[in-house]
């Protein structure tokens, strides 16, 4: 049985640049997503690399999860609005998320 994907979208009430800092600065991102507890980007080689990076997400006390993701690309738009997309994942069964794109 495939599970159906799920799609979040939500309308944010602030100025677009205080939630792009919020959504690409792992330590602010950190405050706001559940998914990730700690975000830790790993050094790019080249500019033009993809931003990957390392998440622990703790479930319980003394129950974490660990995986890995990517930065898929930015989109900015002439009217201000910009667009960035993430892959992450863990091979961890008890993880509530095994594989995510967004």
């Amino acid at each position: 049985m495939s599970r159906k994907p799920i799609y979040v979208e939500i309308d944010i009430q602030a100025p677009i640049e205080k939630a792009w800092d919020y959504t690409q600065n792992p330590q602010l991102h950190e405050q706001w997503d559940l998914r990730f507890t700690s975000i830790t980007y790993i050094s790019k080689k080249a500019p033009e690399e993809p931003q990957r990076f390392t998440y622990e997400t703790k479930l319980i006390p003394g129950l974490q999860v660990s995986g890995w993701g990517e930065s898929k690309g930015e989109h900015h738009k002439e009217d201000g609005t910009r667009t960035s997309s993430l892959h992450f994942g863990t091979p961890q069964k008890r993880s509530p998320i095994a594989e995510g794109k967004g």
